[in-house]
């Protein structure tokens, strides 16, 4: 019996140990600090455990998940173990190290987690408290990041919405999207310089409101299904992403000006009858592991650019890698004298020059035409129009149905 309860509570720290992995707390900030300063800061939430507390079930769980997601080198039982070893010259390091860098919020937040999933003792709250006055945490900035460790463990997101209204100008960088991002559906970071929107499930974003006009440096789209009724546009972005999202159109589309970067993965889009998108000036875009489904233009004159038109500007790199179109297409109504209709994909207006490189590698085009093109100028149905570069990597693309030819890159 002795020895079946042994295996027993073996099986059960495998379990857990392997629900820390599976649920790794993967904090890009916490992961950049080297690897003496990861050592310092799960060594003191280890501090933070067990003053004054036996660790609990919930506890240990939570403190795996970080130590999974900083890309730590020992198991959460070592750096526990080292807890208990700390020495003042370890404490003071730490909060010399971490007083003046943003990842102290981080550590506060971690801290207050693990604090409320504990026993609760006023001792260890009053550590905890300490800690946060030493790493200059402010009242107003740690009643803020109380808000959000409620939301977080109440899996609540009215509770961090009211977060959010508390927010200080020292906060305002805080990304609590690895914290909030299992339950939370709407703008997990909402500042002046950055947006990022996400929700755990596709359906439950149908309740959040998107501006049409944006202008912070970099704003992030994932996991979401999004209708576009209205033109959406990007103005002087650094950076914008769109990842793991369903798009659909009753009339709008996405336009991009002056832009650093464009990126849009494992998005499906479909029934953009006006393009999806508009492109001026966008120094980099990439389309990868995209499904693309009824997309297309109808133009009155020549038509260029079915689903994406470049227009004028300052373009670097563009790539198109293992992406799928269906019934897509580019038309002109008009065939009573020559007319142009190329590039179902993506095209500019006749030859197009691309500083850098392009690479178009893998895409599929189903059902997709270039209708009424008979231009004499000698440019045929094309599925992605006609570019000059510096490099160019092609291979591996098919198509199924009329159109036949890719374009050419020169």
């Amino acid at each position: 019996m002795e020895d079946k309860i042994k295996n027993m509570e073996g099986i059960q720290k495998l379990l857990t140990s392997r629900n820390a992995e599976k649920y790794a707390l993967v904090n890009p900030k916490l992961s950049a600090l080297d690897e003496y300063g990861r050592l310092l800061y799960l060594k003191m939430l280890g501090t933070v455990v067990q003053y004054e507390n036996d660790p609990t079930e919930m506890q240990t769980l939570f403190l795996g998940r970080i130590v999974n997601g900083i890309g730590a080198e020992e198991p959460m039982e070592e750096y526990m173990r080292r807890a208990l070893e700390i020495t003042e010259t370890d404490v003071d390091e730490f909060l010399t190290s971490m007083r003046k860098k943003q990842v102290r919020y981080y550590f506060v937040l971690d801290a207050l987690i693990l604090s409320a999933l504990g026993a609760g003792t006023k001792e260890n709250e009053e550590y905890l408290a300490q800690l946060a006055e030493l790493l200059d945490v402010r009242l107003d900035e740690f009643e803020y990041l109380c808000l959000v460790a409620k939301s977080v463990l109440m899996q609540d997101s009215a509770c961090y919405d009211a977060a959010k209204g508390k927010v200080t100008e020292r906060t305002k960088h805080v990304d609590a999207a690895p914290y909030i991002k299992e339950f939370y559906a709407g703008a997990v970071v909402d500042t002046l310089t950055e947006k990022h929107y996400t929700a755990p499930e596709k359906k439950l974003s149908k309740g959040i409101i998107f501006p049409t006009l944006y202008k912070e440096r970099k704003v992030v789209f994932e996991n979401l299904a999004i209708t576009i009724t209205d033109d959406w546009v990007f103005d002087g972005c650094e950076e914008v992403v769109f990842r793991n999202c369903d798009f659909s159109s009753t009339g709008g589309n996405l336009q991009f000006n002056a832009i650093g970067k464009v990126v849009m993965e494992h998005c499906a889009a479909k029934d953009f009858n006006n393009r999806a998108g508009y492109l001026s000036s966008v120094n980099n875009f990439e389309v990868k592991n995209c499904e693309f489904i009824n997309c297309g233009v109808t133009c009155d004159s020549d038509a260029h650019g079915g689903v994406f038109l470049l227009n004028s500007g300052v373009y670097d790199n563009l790539i198109l890698i293992e992406n799928q179109l269906l019934n897509c297409y580019v038309q002109t109504r008009s065939n009573a004298y020559p007319r142009e209709a190329y590039g179902v994909f993506v095209s500019g207006r006749g030859y197009m020059n691309i500083n850098d490189m392009v690479k178009i590698i893998a895409n599929a085009f189903s059902g997709c035409k270039c209708i009424n093109q008979n231009s004499i100028r000698g440019l045929r149905e094309a599925a992605v129009g006609y570019f000059d570069c510096q490099k160019a990597e092609i291979e591996g693309n098919t198509f199924t149905g009329e159109l036949k030819y890719l374009g050419a890159v020169r």
